[in-house]
């Protein structure tokens, strides 16, 4: 499930001139199963089951830039009952990263319902069937080296590297819409990061198929950056790889992601595991993250055309999407 998390920013994504809105952006995974590992108290880093809302507001007037979310409500349930509901009477200015619970369980086959409403702003609703499963992952290959930057990372100033290529492929149903993330179970020499899995930057070497890497709102990856000689952990949007299943050419699609570390940015300096995470995504979040996308390429054009956002919020701005999944988990031993 999918909500949109900014509203403006440096990248204007509303209007300046129409009345403010409620925006949301939330993605659950029906199938992801990791809060049942035995990495249970810190497995939740990588979980999709996040919601993020927060209210529009108008930059030609500052006062308003400030402007909170007051009392706030949202549920979501399903033809038969609440599964879930949200209340807060305090002033906050948004609310980022909100998980849904375990104990809540979405039917494959059920549509669901989002009402979410606040003091001064008009009601938002949405409604979604969860997307069909995608196929199983299949393993081709996997490929590790050492590499060498062309510019140094981090504080010690060296350009060694490790990298790891993993080639896999899946069946194609081309009435679907596909999101590739990458997570990562690893250890760092840092006293400052755990070994918990998060999402990991990746690149794609191969592909039969084309697609484009998009922010995933509320969600996270963790980089060191070296300022005045010290090094600190920051956390940044984690991407995806989306791809339309109508526009794979053959019967499978087939992917190589490179993944590198110990390069002074990623945290990790060696991995235990890698998983290849393929969400099946309602194709309201693929054309909504595909705007975005657009628009980021062509915001220094005054001669495109304007960009519509769309997604299935009514009456506000985001998309609520519950997506399926299928996984590829791949343990090193020895570490790599």
């Amino acid at each position: 499930m999918v909500l949109l998390i900014r509203c403006e920013s440096n990248d204007r994504y509303y209007r300046p001139d129409v009345p403010e809105k409620l925006c949301a952006f939330g993605i659950i995974d029906i199938d992801d199963t990791a809060s049942s590992s035995h990495y249970e108290p810190l497995i939740h880093q990588s979980s999709l089951r996040h919601l993020s809302f927060e209210k529009s507001f108008q930059s030609e007037y500052p006062k308003e830039m400030t402007d909170s979310i007051r009392e706030f409500e949202f549920t979501i349930s399903s033809s038969e009952k609440e599964l879930f509901r949200y209340f807060s009477d305090s002033t906050v200015k948004k609310i980022i990263d909100l998980r849904i619970p375990d104990s809540v369980v979405f039917n494959p086959e059920e549509k669901y319902f989002l009402h979410a409403k606040e003091k001064s702003v008009q009601e938002i609703s949405a409604e979604i069937i969860p997307t069909k499963s995608p196929s199983k992952l299949k393993l081709i290959s996997i490929n590790r080296g050492k590499a060498t930057l062309p510019i140094p990372n981090g504080c010690d100033r060296d350009t060694a590297a490790k990298y790891v290529t993993i080639n896999f492929s899946f069946n194609k149903d081309q009435n679907l819409y596909y999101a590739v993330m990458v997570e990562g179970w690893g250890f760092s020499f840092s006293s400052s990061f755990a070994p918990y899995p998060v999402f990991l930057d990746f690149s794609i070497t191969e592909s039969n198929t084309p697609g484009f890497f998009s922010e995933m709102q509320g969600l996270n990856t963790y980089h060191y950056v070296c300022t005045e000689n010290q090094i600190k952990l920051e956390a940044s949007p984690a991407h995806v790889f989306l791809i339309e299943g109508s526009k794979i050419p053959d019967p499978k699609c087939s992917i190589s992601v490179y993944i590198q570390y110990w390069d002074g940015y990623s945290p990790y300096v060696v991995f235990k595991a890698i998983r290849i995470r393929l969400l099946s995504v309602p194709k309201e979040l693929y054309h909504f993250e595909k705007s975005l996308y657009t628009y980021k390429k062509t915001a220094g054009d005054p001669f495109t055309e304007p960009i519509y956002l769309g997604g299935n919020i009514k009456g506000g701005i985001g998309v609520f999407a519950i997506c399926r999944s299928s996984n590829l988990k791949i343990n090193f031993s020895p570490l790599i």
